[in-house]
């Protein structure tokens, strides 16, 4: 068999996530690892990112540079390559020897830890508690929140809500809208969270028993439940668990849960959580063919059905989704305009009264009649959501967009409660 490693007369990018945007008038490209094993986001020109396409591996240097001239009809010298391939290395972006010991390295440390550290602190949002909070209090007071925390609680009872994932500079409000309904009601005892597994994962789900640290205190993670999980279900729910070492869609949650229940050691009743990722679902859309019909959907909501009945705890479930991701930054070229930005609209609105209507069919089917052309990436989660909670009463509590005009692109999002 021929040795596939690459060398380093051959470089070989790692899969990175790019995105064209523009910066001081110049049109660039955002590169960042999807995976996070890189810290790293760096923007490069047009050509440098054509000289990171050909860094496939099986092009040479010379490959390299012949194509370049090709390409732009001048020189690119071994000096200039070589600084490049060097920028690319020390970022880890680089499939080589340097990269594959740094990452066998994170994933042994990831693996041994028991806590899941707040890998977003400090960076989308304030790592200093009394910071966090007062960030947070901003969204629940902004005119587009729904307004200070009630001191009170109400009897009745929330099984689930649909809150977004977005940066929380762009949707702090909404996550407010979802988080005041857990607030103002009688409290559960355990939060099952669906998040979206950005980074590729070679399942359709995965789980950690790790604790989730958060600024605001621990959250302890229900270790009977996921031996439950993972005892009734037939596929490794552990295989993609490194997948929740830098994933922000179930992180950004964990802030709001201790924002509403305080942490103190002297509670002997603390919530505590079940994180479970959930990745694409492309296949079913591919194919037509409703989730609940794939034997591992029908598995994963039947394990966490038994698991949570064994338990005998009040359970909420918590989607952490967004909407539509349409633009140049998700691959289309139109530039946007009013007019898409209203069918956008109209066209999530339209989805979202099969949510409402706890239709998980309806809701399928709206995605698949058009390919997902708006890139739902919230859909595994809700769908998984929908077949967990039926019958329940639906309610659209805030529906919103964050344009980003930088890449003429949009992502939607809402919240949602489910009593």
């Amino acid at each position: 068999m021929k040795d596939e490693t690459p060398t380093p007369d051959h470089p070989k990018l790692r899969p990175l996530q790019p995105a064209p945007v523009r910066h001081q008038g110049q049109n660039l490209i955002h590169i960042s690892d999807p995976v996070g094993f890189s810290d790293s986001n760096i923007l490069v020109t047009p050509d440098v990112f054509f000289i990171m396409a050909l860094c496939d591996g099986a092009h040479s240097l010379s490959d390299i540079q012949y194509e370049y001239a090709r390409r732009f009809s001048t020189l690119l010298l071994s000096s200039r390559l070589n600084q490049i391939l060097s920028e690319l290395d020390q970022n880890l972006f680089l499939d080589n020897a340097r990269f594959r010991r740094h990452k066998k390295r994170t994933e042994e440390e990831f693996k041994r830890s028991t806590v899941r550290p707040p890998f977003l602190a400090g960076r989308a949002y304030p790592a200093d508690a009394a910071a966090l909070r007062g960030l947070i209090d901003g969204f629940f007071a902004s005119p587009e929140g729904p307004g200070p925390l009630s001191e009170t609680r109400s009897e009745k009872t929330v099984k689930a809500i649909m809150a977004p994932h977005i940066d929380l500079r762009a949707g702090g409000p909404c996550f407010a809208w979802a988080y005041s309904e857990i607030a103002g009601c009688s409290p559960p005892d355990l939060f099952v969270i669906l998040g979206i597994g950005h980074a590729p994962m070679e399942n359709l789900f995965a789980v950690t028993a790790k604790d989730f640290e958060t600024p605001l205190g621990m959250l302890s993670t229900d270790k009977l439940f996921v031996e439950s999980l993972i005892e009734n279900y037939p596929g490794d729910l552990l295989a993609d668990e490194f997948a929740h070492r830098n994933e922000h869609s179930i992180e950004f949650q964990t802030i709001f849960l201790r924002y509403i229940f305080p942490a103190c050691p002297a509670r002997e009743d603390d919530i505590s959580i079940v994180p479970i990722l959930c990745s694409s679902f492309d296949e079913m859309i591919a194919a037509n063919r409703q989730p609940i019909e794939d034997a591992r959907v029908q598995d994963l909501v039947q394990a966490i059905k038994v698991a949570a009945a064994s338990r005998k705890r009040k359970v909420c479930f918590i989607a952490g989704v967004d909407l539509s991701h349409i633009g140049q930054k998700f691959g289309d070229q139109e530039t946007l305009s009013y007019v898409a930005e209203t069918l956008l609209e109209r066209e999530d609105r339209q989805m979202l009264e099969h949510v409402e209507n706890m239709d998980a069919d309806g809701f399928f089917t709206s995605l698949a009649k058009d390919n997902d052309k708006r890139r739902i990436c919230g859909f595994p989660a809700i769908y998984v959501l929908l077949n967990l909670i039926a019958p329940a009463k639906a309610r659209l509590l805030k529906y919103d967009k964050s344009v980003e005009h930088a890449t003429q692109s949009i992502v939607s999002f809402a919240s949602m409660v489910f009593r």
